[in-house]
């Protein structure tokens, strides 16, 4: 699990290539789970190993403050249900699960990265669904919890996104080539696209806003089966 941690002023060309204007996170703090590539990584761009624990301690020591934390740490692979060890579920669930936000003196803003694959079955990826599913809830539950100490929790589930990990690992090419004839916009998402939406949910904009799910390109939750049954289980 890679973690990261920007202050914002740090990384003034990231937002100005977006919509939004580049100082707007000025001295804030972002700590990032997961922000070592993909999606998770174009988030650290955009608003600006060890222990989780000892992360957040070792953020605080050097910035003085937390102000936004996204939760973007994952593992996923492919693996039947029945083949599937404890360890299998707990992996992914501690990733994703774990980071607590330590952000009640600076009324913080908690960013979860979910997905989409827990709205419909979705073969052998059982452990991820659960996972997701627990991310999804545990972000409400945050939102309520935290809420009276100004808190704010959201959650952005990507469908597919290009330049993922998983959308080049967990997609066949058969799904690929039909894949923006079933999306309303004709194109698959882009990191940016996450990005963008990682921005306003932090920002002013959105400071009525909490316990929201943002599903990005949502014919993922009406398009059955992305990965093919497999074909001995079939019979």
């Amino acid at each position: 699990m890679s973690n990261n941690t920007y202050r914002a002023e740090s990384h003034p060309a990231a937002v100005s290539n977006s919509v939004f204007k580049g100082d707007i996170f000025n001295g804030k703090v972002l700590f990032c789970t997961g922000g070592g590539s993909g999606i998770c990584q174009k988030i650290v761009e955009a608003v600006m190993r060890h222990s989780l624990q000892a992360a957040i301690d070792k953020c605080v020591e050097e910035f003085g403050r937390i102000d936004f934390v996204v939760a973007g740490a994952a593992g996923n692979y492919l693996c039947p249900i029945d083949q599937l060890s404890s360890n299998g579920f707990k992996s992914v669930v501690d990733i994703d699960l774990a980071a607590l936000p330590s952000l009640k003196q600076t009324k913080g803003s908690f960013l979860s990265i979910s997905a989409t694959l827990h709205y419909v079955g979705t073969p052998l990826q059982a452990h991820v669904s659960a996972a997701k599913a627990g991310v999804d809830a545990l972000s409400q539950a945050i939102a309520v919890e935290f809420g009276p100490h100004g808190i704010r929790s959201n959650v952005i589930a990507p469908g597919p996104i290009s330049g993922t990990e998983g959308f080049s690992r967990l997609s066949t090419p058969e799904i690929l080539k039909n894949l923006t004839k079933k999306i309303p916009l004709q194109r698959v998402g882009t990191k940016d696209d996450i990005a963008n939406s990682a921005i306003f949910l932090f920002s002013p904009a959105a400071s009525f806003i909490t316990g929201a799910i943002l599903v990005k390109i949502f014919v993922n939750k009406r398009w059955k089966n992305q990965l093919p049954f497999p074909q001995k289980r079939r019979k």
